[in-house]
Formats: C-alpha cells, structure tokens, sequence
C-alpha cells in the first residue's frame, strides 16, 4: 500500500494523469514517444565532443577528444541494467564537436561572424558519424533497448545540428524516426512535471559562445544561408586548432583557458594581438564562471551587486583588463612589457573596451567585479569606495540571473542542470533565487581540473608549459562525469557521479566525485 500512494505522489508530482505511467518525461518532439512504465531514471551527461576520429594509418586526430566508446559503452549497459531499461539519458550539449573538423572539411564562411553553410556542417556531421560509427551504433541500442529512450540537447559545439539536414545522419544512425531518440530543438529540455530543466549552458551570462538568437542559428548575406559564429567559435578555430597540434591536452584542462595561460607561458605571446584580446576576455568570462564566494557576504542577491560605473570602466581600456587579472598572472604581465608586440595587444584591448558591440556591459561589469576582487575596484563610484569588494560573488550573480530568467518560462522550476564548463558541481542554491538547485553534469571525456594538472607536472619535475607538450590525452584521469535523477517516495534525488574505466579494462566503477581518480 506504501508502495502505491508512492508511486500516486509520484505521478502527481510529474503531472501524469494515467495511473501506468510515473516519473518519466517527455518532449513536444513529435518522434518521440512517451514511455508508459513506472519507476524511471534520468541520466545526464554532456560534452563528449565526437570530433574528427582517427588517420588513415589509424592514429587520432590531434584534436580528437573522445577515445573512449568502451567507457562509454560500459557506461551504457550499466545504468541500463541497473535500473532495469527504464532511463532517459540526456546528452547536454556539445555531443559532437563541430567546431574541430578534419582538414580537408573547410569553410570559409562570410567574414568573422558567419561560418559554415548548412552543406558544409552536413558533411562535418556525416564525418563524425562514420568516424564513430561504434559509438553511434551502441547509443542506438541503448534507446531501443528495454523501455530506455535518448535525450539530444544542441550546444555551442554542434549548435548546427538544429538544422534538419545537418541532423539527418545523425538521426539515421541513431534510427531516431523510431521514435526512441528526442532531439530538443528549443534547446532545453524540461521534465514532465517542470521541476527539472537541462540545458547545455552556453547562454549564460555573457558567455563567449553564446548566441545572441538562440536557438535561430542561420543568417543569410548574399542570397546564401550562413551558420552564425559566435566568438568563442572564432577563438577555437583561431587558436586552440593551431596549438593543439603541439599541446595535446591544451582544450583539456579545466578551465580551458589555463591550458592557453601554460603555453603563454612557456613560449610566450601568440597570433594575433586581436587573438591575444580575445583570450584575455575570455580567460576572465571562465574565471567568473567558477568562483563561488570570494570574500564575505555569502546569500546576497543579485541586487546588492555594485552599481558600476561602466563609463569610468571603458576609459580604462587595456588597464581594465589588467586590473582583472591576478598580479601573478603570465598573461597580465605580458600585457605591460615594453615591445612593440605588447603595444599592439594593449591598443587592441583598448578598442575592445571602447565598443559596445564587441564588449557587451555586461563582460565589463564582469571585468570590473574581477578588478575589485584583485583589490583594485578601478569602476567604483566615489560612493561605493573600497569596502564593496568584499560582498563580491560573480558565479553566483551570473548564475542567478540566467536562472530567473528561466524561472518566467519554468515556474515548477526546483533543478537547473547544464554542462559546458566540463566542471562537475555538485548541488548547490544560488543566493537571489528561490528553491532551485544548481547541477552541473561535467563533461563525459577526459580533463583534468588545473590543480591536478599542476600535480602532474611537479611530479615529473617539469614546468606546466612543459607538460602540455609531453602529457598524452590518454594519460588523463579514466573519469566521466554524470548526473543522476532517481525518484523515490515522490521525491526528486539528484546525484552527481564519475564512471571511471580505462579502455583497456572490460569493467568500469562509479566513483564519488570526492574520490580524485588519479589526480
């Protein structure tokens, strides 16, 4: 009896009326059809970024990040079989990484800001599947396999796949018309009930990658149709393309930008001065992402952030940007050496901090909270003077803004989960917004987090720089991270976890995130 007023609670919850179904979701996709039994688990992972494969002569591509089907496979069988073929898994974004194609797949687009044409991210797509053909065919039998079904969610990296004819190989080898397969094409995907709401999290803040008409992705110029590129696309294939021939592990560390301060480091200023502006901008976008309370004041709410003088903050120009920096920083003091290269990069800063368009209010109150934060509150007005610094917690405030704006369109809203950062995060209540928790589901391919990277090194006695160039993909942490949703008695319990396996073993484990895994 305890059993079946549970279970009633639980459809209630979910918002189902017949009494077969309980605890499971659904999409308005019209491919894809409700399951009707009980008991359901969600699984959430992200940012496996299926890129190009591997050489004619069977070695990977330098700049393939996912080598891990058997993981992932294993992966696959065990919460199926754990949770007896009763699981939607949800893929939060950047399943496939379009923004890294094999060489001979090129497009030069319309200008900076326009990219690929639809024919062009097709063939990119068509690529990825064949050169994973495996993986493809072990998610297709997942979905089919019990009462299971799969969750696609587009990120920034395979943003393309909101258009249909760049979706079709995809969902040809995923036998997607079967109606096992959802692709959420709003870009989120929100249970039943409305109390959990995923998204890959490239549309927080005023994030890089980010797309001013999410999830209208397509401009035309010229009569012809072009996939919108956003910065943080330009920056990719700009600089991390390049380098990572070279620094194999460059795009896996956590955050992404430590592995460009390391080579920075090692062979100092790169590219472009324009490349240098946008990596400084972006090193300091990540850093507010991943700070959690900096100093007192833990729970105040998004309206007690400082009001910024964003006049004062533009005229500073490159010294904005300085300011945000820490002084130890490698980046910050190539930015105030005496050459000619520096000169460049400090009037390229200062332009950027000058426009509006290319530097949102928004990016320069995150540069002027990173100012105050060092110490050096360079937006205040005289009123705010210096004592401001200490009530400062972008991550929360970025956070919190994005979440109330989802709260309009969710008002059931009780869990946000997004991926992107490739940062586990357990569960965690932003200050400012009522009654949500904040998950982050990490990234399902191999990274390591900059302390353990700092480890490594040190204990092979060389220098961070150093490491980028010598440490292997492979030889990373066996650790995929994931977002687990059980219902019991009624009530949503979500977890975070590591599946951690090496390729050559026929068994993985899930592991506590608080178990470093060779780190």
């Amino acid at each position: 009896m305890k059993r079946f007023l549970a279970l009633l609670l639980c459809l209630a919850i979910m918002g189902i009326r017949a009494p077969s179904a309980a605890c499971f979701v659904f999409t308005s996709t019209p491919s894809f059809q409700a399951p009707s039994s009980p008991d359901r688990t969600i699984v959430i992972i992200s940012d496996l970024h299926l890129g190009p494969g591997r050489n004619a002569d069977g070695s990977w591509y330098r700049t393939e990040d996912f080598r891990w089907g058997k993981a992932l496979k294993a992966f696959l069988d065990d919460i199926s079989q754990k949770r007896t073929h009763h699981v939607d898994l949800i893929i939060a974004g950047d399943f496939l990484d379009m923004w890294q194609p094999p060489a001979h797949i090129r497009c030069e687009g319309a200008g900076p800001e326009l990219g690929c044409t639809a024919a062009e991210m097709k063939t990119v797509a068509s690529w990825t599947v064949g050169a994973h053909a495996q993986v493809f065919e072990d998610l297709r039998m997942f979905s089919q396999r019990g009462d299971n079904r799969l969750h696609i969610i587009p990120g920034n990296h395979d943003a393309a796949l909101l258009i249909a004819s760049v979706w079709e190989p995809l969902g040809k080898a995923l036998a997607a018309d079967g109606g096992r397969v959802n692709f959420a094409a709003s870009g989120v995907w929100v249970s039943a009930d409305g109390g959990i709401v995923v998204e890959h999290g490239h549309q927080i803040g005023s994030d890089a990658n980010r797309y001013e008409t999410w999830p209208h992705i397509v401009r035309s110029r010229d009569n012809r149709e072009f996939i919108i590129r956003p910065w943080g696309e330009q920056f990719v294939q700009k600089i991390f393309n390049d380098q990572e021939m070279s620094y194999p592990v460059i795009d896996n560390l956590s955050p992404e930008s430590a592995g460009l301060q390391y080579r920075m480091e090692d062979r100092g200023i790169w590219g472009s001065a324009s490349d240098v502006a946008m990596f400084v901008a972006f090193s300091l976008f990540q850093t507010s992402l991943q700070q959690q309370v900096q100093f007192l004041g833990a729970g105040r709410s998004p309206e007690d952030r400082p009001d910024w003088d964003i006049l004062k903050a533009r005229n500073h120009g490159h010294r904005l940007f300085a300011a945000a920096l820490p002084p130890e920083s490698a980046i910050r003091a190539s930015l105030i050496e005496k050459n000619d290269r520096a000169a460049a990069v400090r009037r390229e800063l200062d332009a950027l901090a000058f426009d509006p368009k290319r530097l949102p209010d928004g990016n320069v109150k995150m540069l002027c909270d990173q100012a105050a934060i060092r110490g050096n509150p360079v937006c205040a007005t005289p009123e705010l003077g210096y004592a401001l610094e200490r009530f400062l917690v972008p991550r929360e405030w970025v956070i919190a803004s994005h979440l109330a704006q989802r709260q309009k369109e969710f008002p059931k809203m009780r869990y946000f989960v997004y991926g992107h950062t490739h940062l586990l995060e357990e569960s965690w209540k932003p200050g400012g917004v009522s009654g949500v928790d904040v998950l982050n589901s990490g990234a399902f391919h191999r990274v390591i987090d900059e302390d353990g990277f700092l480890k490594r090194a040190a204990s092979k006695g060389i220098s961070p720089g150093e490491a980028l160039q010598r440490i292997a993909v492979e030889a990373l942490p066996p650790c995929y991270t994931y977002v687990l949703v059980s219902c019991e008695k009624g009530v949503f319990k979500l977890e975070v976890w590591n599946w951690v396996m090496q390729e050559s073993d026929n068994t993985g484990r899930v592991a506590s995130p608080r178990d470093k895994v060779g780190r």
